[in-house]
């Protein structure tokens, strides 16, 4: 892509130099926002599905006919692996308008006819996995909009959108769960509290604030686009690349950080093609400007210590399910979900005591969670304190009727 862009090519010559590639693959590599997606990788294939998309994308760069099959046959293996990498087409094609017809539509229309075959073989797959999803499995979204409002998903995911940038610029305290509105967490349940979400309006100041942002971006790739394509393009593939997940078609989570892997590229290469101008640009001056350049690698070296200290705090995070899960109770004192996921960690692992605490809390926070309400209830029964165990199976049934299985144990205690 460096060398695709006449900016630096004409002025720096960083075709020349390794920099640019080294520092983004060095910022991409050691970025504490991977944590969630490298730990994910044992149990899904979503890293390797990302990987085949970054595969595919490097061969069409080659644009060579010898490449074509194998594009094709990596774009299968990304859409049918990761659905997130449905979005190569449109990489692909901002990647053309971007470097090779300079925003004519003219020249695009012509370079699309001459080059067809270079999107064929990534447009068919995509179009294959749609009409499997949707025509065999019967499988479109996952869920229903939040708050079952399209308008107010909107307003969320333009919020959404500028979290994830922010994310990445200051990746401190990271975590599973996100806040997507006041007292509402990314991860919904039938406790959630939707009228947070649909309180929300256009005119409320952080949908201003959000919207400013992504506004604010676009007219900076759009009046950079000639000057710094490379920006542009960065720009571009950060936010295309999230398009599966802006909730455009539900899929039940509001955001998650591992969702960054692909898009976390935009992001470093900015930063990289910043790093590498100044850089490159101060040691073609004088002695004084090399101590600039001095500073552009201590700068570089301070960052990716920053970035990789973070990610070595934050896999600590995942050593297991109870330490887990307690940071999260840490993090959201307020979270019923991560208090009562604890609880039944502890109590798988033998922490009996400390598992009914955690189940005793998260019923504070959230006195309607039925299931809380009936592991606290066994383990009362467990330890002979019937009395406080039927409590429990009758709040539970008066909460929920149908809940069958506290119905049961309230039997078998009164039986006895």
């Amino acid at each position: 892509l460096a060398k695709r862009d006449p900016a630096p090519r004409e002025k720096l010559k960083i075709e020349n130099s390794s920099w640019m590639p080294f520092i983004a693959a060095m910022l991409f590599g050691t970025h504490p926002i991977h944590t969630e997606a490298i730990a994910y990788a044992a149990a899904s294939m979503e890293v390797t599905g990302a990987v085949f998309f970054l595969a595919a994308f490097w061969l069409w760069l080659k644009r060579g006919r010898r490449w074509q099959i194998w594009v094709g046959t990596l774009s299968v293996l990304a859409f049918f692996t990761y659905e997130m990498t449905l979005t190569l087409p449109l990489v692909m094609l901002l990647t053309s308008i971007v470097f090779d017809q300079k925003y004519d539509l003219r020249l695009t229309i012509n370079n699309l006819r001459k080059h067809w075959k270079d999107y064929v073989f990534v447009i068919l797959p995509a179009i294959a996995y749609v009409a499997v999803r949707v025509g065999v499995l019967h499988v479109t979204g996952r869920g229903e909009y939040l708050a079952y409002s399209a308008y107010h998903t909107g307003l969320v995911m333009v919020q959404m959108l500028v979290k994830y940038l922010s994310l990445m610029v200051w990746p401190v305290n990271l975590s599973y769960l996100h806040e997507i509105a006041p007292g509402v967490d990314s991860f919904l349940t039938q406790y959630s509290r939707l009228e947070s979400i649909l309180e929300q309006s256009i005119f409320d100041w952080r949908v201003l604030l959000s919207l400013g942002v992504i506004v604010t971006l676009g007219y900076a790739a759009w009046v950079g686009r000639k000057k710094w394509p490379l920006v542009t393009w960065a720009i571009g593939w950060f936010f295309i690349t999230l398009l599966p997940v802006a909730y455009i078609v539900p899929q039940g989570i509001a955001i998650s950080e591992k969702y960054l892997f692909l898009a976390s590229l935009g992001y470093v290469v900015v930063i990289a093609y910043a790093i590498s101008k100044f850089s490159i640009f101060a040691a073609k001056r004088d002695l004084a400007s090399r101590d600039n350049f001095q500073f552009s690698i201590f700068l570089l070296a301070l960052l990716i210590l920053f970035y990789g200290g973070l990610t070595v705090k934050r896999t600590f995070d995942w050593r297991n399910e109870v330490v887990f899960w307690h940071r999260l109770t840490v993090q959201h004192p307020k979270s019923a979900l991560a208090y009562f996921t604890l609880g039944v960690h502890l109590g798988e692992k033998g922490s009996i005591d400390e598992a009914e605490r955690m189940y005793e809390r998260a019923i504070a926070l959230e006195p309607r969670m039925v299931e809380a309400r009936f592991n606290l209830g066994n383990m009362y029964a467990k330890k002979g304190k019937q009395t406080e165990a039927l409590e429990q199976y009758t709040t539970i049934l008066e909460l929920d009727p149908n809940f069958e299985p506290a119905r049961k144990k309230m039997k078998e205690l009164v039986d006895k």
